[in-house]
């Protein structure tokens, strides 16, 4: 009896020794030499808990080990700094150490403690479960590359109440601006082995009811137990390489504690605009406020980047409040703010209620993540200037304020709308504006000659943006210049005479009224050249000599009903000598397609000149019908309607559009040739309607039924069906049957993807495809409701009664009282009625969830019961 005294004696000292101790913790890092990194083991512990600890043994992940000391608070329990108390019982405790790594690698950094405080709701006998923390540094053998992990600003301990939903941000700051990702994963315990049920649906807290959001916001909705629970997040950070992938650079594991009371309480409420965006050197401010339900006091605050800048941001609020409370967010940041990625500030809200009595009552907290983008300012006063001789615009402008500006990228737009070229707060160019990229520039200044010397009055805008360590400003202010007159421009080429041989287009152009008189005197002439292409190497010269006061020209004898674009263009001369060409321009050309009981008309083109809209007309007799104007974009299409099958119908198109040099009238317009069309029978009015009949559980044939389309749209009688056949939407179809009946047996074989019907009449036209029904994969994962292992050879063990096909599965079994005895992702499960830890399971009623991911289907999920008599 003795010395079972004195054994049970010894174990309560080391337990004294070890327990009731760690709440929440990380290990963060950031990079001091080329391959030396410093390590900072934050824990978070229980104030008044027995053990404390003066140092902690970090292993560096490549055999090397240190003891690093606590270096925050004052001296207490002596050691020389003894941390420091935040709130709840709960004190904040740094340990910083150095280490340098020999070889490029990715290294697991670690540290264990004993013990984990006493108490934790879903891990079991927490007080003697060791507390384990990680992180990986990845080395790279770029030494040029530098990499800080992400710093976690909002402490990883928080509370709520029961059967409210719990909210609480990470707060992670990446100060290199890499990409993260937040992954909900298993505390650790003994030696970094992860720990059961963490997240049991006994507590609410399986995957249905808890999630991590893109911003690093956990969501628990709702816990339905009272007590301190343990979670556990992964944060990875991503860089994008040369390539434009992005590759993992560094993973934290933090491990968090949510203390959960019965409260009867309402969260506050966070007010205030979700995206925000400025430029480096101009200032930004905006209200934050909260309010609170049940009128209780309250405490706003805010972290993120910005308040650990070299020019920090201030959140000036007031230290409490009733009720009500506003805070004002000032950052004026500079150019070493700006970065590719956004700044997250977590904005967190906490009341403070009381009883009757005034005193304290358990609190909640409400957080909300507001998105913060510090943009490159752009340059100034661009200035766009047409060169004398027209073959080149000049740019200039004036550098932003930041310095650092690797390169500068030009944007072009044709036409005389200098809209805004702006994303709302992001950088670069809008896509949709208009606008494309023509070049780039080292210098405050760039010279287009893309396309200029075929451009004359032309009108061009442009934008340019500033590059610096691949972050792209936002663009500049527009700014449009129109080319002179300093060579002729076409400005109507037009069918009048359609025909296949002795077809006639007038081509009609405007002289160079800008032309440099001094630099190219005069007297002036024209030729006049002719290509079926915009090739003009074999060009025909159709008439040289024209006096400058020549402005027309009929090419006579041409094929203007065949589907082809004539192209024209002049050359100006003074006094015989070349001055330069105009831009090439065409006739329009009229496309007529018929279709059944209409026409599709469409224009074709290639023109220097802006086009504004499209007017077709209809030849009725020897007059011509307007019938619409059309003012889409190219290539200005049109569906005539109403039409007889078999009936011959005539159509001609103008093209109206204009030049911006304000010395050419306006509109230009250019006739198309004549374009006759007869209407036909060629679609089927509507597809069939599909529908599937299907059973996994019944031994019955897998049927497709379709509804005939003329029973629907009265159409013309259907001839007969085609099925087709796809594995999934980025597969080709293919035809399965052809036939007339109205029901299909899928075979076996075929009992998965995608099908669809198409309707064939009697003149060989076919509908649309009918709408997509998709087979659901049988894949059955077919489970025993009891199994007997009493160790007698028969039925010994859970296992699938059919084995499962190819795929990923896993099944999680729990008792009565939710909680997990057995978990495997092994397809035959083979349980055998233990626990994972070898105690055999008493016999009752136990319940399963498992996952199942065939390699050819969709993930399917199930929940079912298992009775074990022994």
């Amino acid at each position: 009896m003795k010395r079972l005294l004195l054994f049970f004696l010894s174990f309560t000292c080391i337990v004294n020794a070890y327990a009731t101790h760690n709440r929440a913790g990380e290990i963060t890092f950031r990079q001091v030499g080329a391959r030396t990194y410093e390590a900072t083991i934050t824990t978070y512990t229980k104030t008044d808990a027995p053990a404390d600890r003066c140092n902690l043994t970090i292993q560096w992940g490549d055999g090397a080990t240190d003891v690093l000391f606590r270096n925050n608070g004052p001296a207490d329990r002596g050691c020389q700094y003894g941390g420091e108390p935040i709130y709840n019982n709960i004190k904040k405790n740094k340990y910083i150490g150095r280490h340098t790594y020999s070889t490029p690698g990715s290294y697991k950094v670690s540290m264990m403690d004993y013990n984990r405080n006493e108490g934790v709701k879903n891990i079991a006998g927490s007080v003697t479960v060791p507390f384990y923390i990680e992180s990986y540094i990845y080395v790279p053998a770029d030494a040029s590359l530098v990499n800080n992990s992400p710093l976690l600003l909002n402490p990883p301990t928080d509370f709520g109440c029961i059967y409210t939903p719990f909210i609480h941000n990470v707060g992670a700051y990446d100060t290199n601006g890499d990409s993260l990702a937040y992954h909900l994963v298993s505390c650790r315990g003994l030696n970094g082995v992860e720990l059961d049920d963490i997240y049991s649906p006994k507590y609410n807290l399986d995957d249905s009811h808890i999630s991590i959001d893109h911003f690093g916001t956990i969501t628990w909705d709702s816990p339905n137990t009272i007590g301190e629970f343990n979670i556990a997040v992964e944060i990875i950070e991503y860089r994008k390489n040369s390539s434009g992938e992005y590759y993992p650079i560094g993973k934290i594991l933090r491990d968090m504690q949510i203390d959960i009371t019965d409260c009867k309480n309402d969260p506050p409420i966070i007010t205030s605009d979700d995206v925000f965006c400025t430029t480096a050197g101009k200032s930004i401010t905006f209200d934050i406020s909260a309010s609170d339900p049940n009128g209780d006091k309250l405490t706003l605050s805010v972290v993120g980047g910005p308040f650990l800048s070299a020019n920090p941001a201030i959140f000036s609020v007031p230290q409490s409040s009733r009720k009500d409370i506003t805070g004002i967010f000032l950052w004026t940041p500079q150019c070493d703010d700006v970065r590719k990625t956004p700044y997250y500030l977590t904005v967190k809200a906490n009341d403070w209620p009381v009883d009757k009595n005034g005193n304290p009552l358990s609190g909640l907290s409400a957080q909300k993540v507001i998105t913060l983008s510090v943009l490159l300012p752009p340059p100034t006063d661009l200035i766009v200037i047409p060169s004398a001789e027209n073959d080149a615009i000049n740019l200039s402008w004036t550098a932003p304020n930041c310095e650092n500006v690797n390169f500068y990228r030009i944007y072009r737009k044709t036409g005389s709308s200098s809209s805004s070229a702006i994303i709302p707060c992001g950088s670069g160019v809008d896509k949709n504006s208009g606008y494309v990229e023509i070049g780039t520039s080292t210098q405050n200044s760039f010279s287009d000659t893309k396309d200029i010397p075929n451009s004359a009055a032309m009108t061009y805008c442009y934008v340019v943006t500033a590059v610096s360590n691949d972050v792209e400003s936002t663009p500049c202010q527009p700014n449009c210049t129109t080319l002179p007159l300093s060579r002729a421009v076409i400005r109507e080429v037009s069918v009048k005479k359609t025909d296949f041989s002795q077809g006639n287009i007038f081509i009609k152009w405007v002289r160079a009224k800008d032309i440099d008189r001094i630099k190219y005197p005069p007297p002036y002439t024209y030729s006049l050249f002719y290509s079926k292409s915009t090739d003009f190497s074999s060009a025909s010269l159709l008439a040289s000599a024209l006096k400058e006061t020549d402005t027309t020209f009929t090419h006579s004898g041409v094929n203007t009903s065949d589907v082809f674009l004539h192209h024209y263009r002049t050359m100006l001369y003074s006094q015989g000598k070349e001055v330069g060409y105009s831009p090439t321009a065409s006739q329009p050309y009229l496309h007529g397609k018929p279709s059944n009981r209409s026409a599709i008309l469409s224009v074709e083109y290639a023109v220097p000149w802006s086009v504004d809209s499209v007017v077709y007309f209809q030849k009725k007799s020897e007059t011509l019908e307007k019938i619409s104007t059309v003012k889409s974009s190219y290539p200005y299409s049109f569906p005539v309607k109403d039409l007889v099958n078999g009936q011959e119908y005539t159509f001609l198109a103008y093209v109206y559009g204009h030049y911006d040099h304000q010395g050419i009238v306006r509109p230009v317009v250019s006739i198309s040739n004549y374009q006759s069309v007869i209407p036909v029978d060629d679609v089927v009015e509507c597809p069939p309607e599909l529908s599937i009949e299907q059973d996994c559980d019944a031994d019955v044939p897998f049927r497709l039924y379709w509804i005939d389309p003329t029973v629907v749209c009265g159409a013309d009688a259907v001839d007969s069906f085609k099925v087709y056949h796809r594995k999934n939407q980025d597969s080709e179809w293919t035809l399965v049957y052809k036939g007339k009946e109205k029901t299909w047996e899928i075979p076996e074989d075929k009992r998965f993807g995608q099908y669809g019907v198409l309707a064939t009449d009697k003149g060989g036209n076919v509908s649309d495809m009918s709408n997509v029904v998709s087979v659901i994969l049988c894949h059955k994962v077919l489970l025993p409701n009891v199994f007997t292992p009493n160790g007698d050879g028969k039925n010994d063990v859970f296992t699938p009664l059919v084995p499962l096909d190819k795929g990923i599965f896993h099944i999680d079994i729990f008792s009565r009282w939710g909680k997990k005895v057995f978990s495997t992702d092994d397809p035959l499960i083979l349980w055998d009625g233990c626990t994972q830890g070898g105690s055999k399971c008493s016999d009752g009623v136990y319940f399963y969830n498992y996952s199942f991911t065939p390699d050819d289907g969709e993930k399917m999920s199930k929940s079912g019961f298992v009775h074990i008599f022994r």
